[in-house]
């Protein structure tokens, strides 16, 4: 009340207003016939009813729809409200949640972990390995890789490599973002991360999308084994060795979640330079030996990548069937460079070796005009038994090249000779055929 004036409000909306007189108070405005707030609120009940009625007929319609038809004048006038609750669109159109861009803040490295286990491969490695663990550090996005025979060895693999990267780095380990795997839920995982201080962030079950950063690594290694595999035309036996060798080469590659630089660029802050000790996977190698002083200095060899911790290259003996370390090593990589044979087939080194050869042999029929006189007797012989042999025994009708001066002489004694052949194979074969 103020000034004679009294004000009923709802937040700022004045809900009634009255005047002053004397001691009473007059208020201002209309009075409401109580059938028209009926009429109201029935024409809106109708409009709810006849909304749900077309909303069944047109085989539950979304509310979108609906509106879009009653504005055509389609619903024979029909005014669409908002559609009520319907349990049934809710249980047979349920959808997952749309998952957002995962954006996270990391201040520095180790801050924030993704780990990830692949496999089990249906081929073991050399070493008879079916899995490999991946741990991505989020704000430098390197990558770890390490191969398994089984995925109880994830803890032990755990505990290694944070000791490695603290001591190195001298930081700690905050958060570690995994799936609800078993190797990660077990509680001697769930202990170290206690006693470390490691928090656990885990994955709703059958969600492997809120681990998309060690998921999309896992697709982009196992890509890459996938080219280098087929390029090299090696066994998957060869897996493990191929996977260790991409992770060292996305390392070295740049990346879009960090502005374009390479993971060992942003982990070590210093631009990566060993470029040059790149190889082509699987390319032919000579590594140097030291043996008697009459047996070659070098041995043949396959490069399979590169050893952490050791300046040499990991080689593959072919004779030896053994894994060689060496440093003393020459490549020839021309060899693995796609070469378009006749088949529009590459070829690699390996195959060239172990590969046979398939020769087909071609009839030859010389015309008189383009035929050259040899004066030799040996000559005309030794021609006379190549073409005897290539010649189809099964089809009268095969062309007789044309042999020196007497070509028509000659072309009749070999077709002579060709009835007698298959006339004694007839005999042989059908004593009975005469009579």
């Amino acid at each position: 009340m103020r000034d004679g004036i009294l004000k009923v409000t709802s937040g700022a909306l004045v809900m009634l207003k009255g005047v002053r007189k004397n001691i009473l108070y007059y208020y201002q405005g209309s009075i409401v016939v109580g059938t028209a707030a009926a009429t109201t609120s029935s024409s809106s009940k109708k409009d709810a009813e006849a909304t749900k009625l077309w909303h069944m007929r047109l085989g539950h319609a979304g509310e979108k729809s609906l509106q879009n038809l009653a504005k055509q004048g389609l619903l024979k006038g029909t005014k669409v409200c908002k559609l009520e609750f319907c349990e049934h669109c809710v249980l047979e159109k349920q959808r997952k949640v749309k998952f957002g861009t995962g954006i996270h803040n990391t201040k520095g490295i180790l801050d924030y972990v993704h780990s990830n286990v692949w496999g089990p491969a249906k081929t073991p490695s050399l070493g008879g390995r079916y899995y490999f663990v991946t741990f991505i550090d989020d704000f430098s996005r390197r990558v770890w890789v390490f191969t398994m025979k089984s995925k109880d060895e994830v803890l032990e693999i755990f505990l290694k490599w944070k000791a490695r990267v603290e001591n190195q780095t001298g930081r700690k380990i905050k958060i570690l973002r995994t799936d609800n795997g078993g190797e990660y839920k077990s509680d001697p995982f769930q202990k170290i991360g206690q006693e470390c201080g490691i928090v656990q962030h885990f994955t709703v079950r059958k969600t492997p999308q809120q681990n998309g950063v060690s998921e999309r690594m896992n697709k982009t290694l196992v890509e890459k084994v996938h080219c280098m595999l087929s390029n090299a035309r090696l066994g998957r036996k060869f897996w493990a060795e191929t996977v260790t060798y991409a992770q060292h080469l996305v390392n070295r590659l740049p990346s879009s979640a960090i502005g374009g630089k390479t993971p060992l660029e942003v982990w070590s802050g210093k631009p990566t330079t060993d470029y040059d000790s790149l190889r082509i996977f699987y390319s032919t190698a000579y590594y140097h030996v030291n043996e008697s002083k009459l047996d070659p200095r070098a041995k043949k060899a396959i490069f399979m990548g590169l050893n952490a911790g050791v300046k040499g290259y990991r080689l593959w003996c072919l004779e030896a069937k053994k894994t060689i370390i060496s440093r003393d090593v020459t490549f020839n990589e021309s060899a693995m460079l796609n070469k378009v044979t006749q088949n529009g087939t590459s070829g690699t080194p390996q195959q060239v070796e172990c590969t046979p050869k398939q020769v087909e042999f071609e009839q030859i029929v010389v015309s008189p005009a383009n035929s050259t006189i040899s004066d030799s007797p040996m000559a005309e012989e030794e021609s006379d038994e190549e073409e005897i042999s290539t010649q189809d025994l099964n089809s009268s009708k095969s062309q007789l090249p044309s042999i020196g001066q007497n070509e028509k002489f000659i072309n009749l004694l070999v077709l002579l000779t060709w009835w007698l052949m298959h006339f004694q194979l007839l005999m042989m074969f059908h004593p009975h055929f005469l009579k």
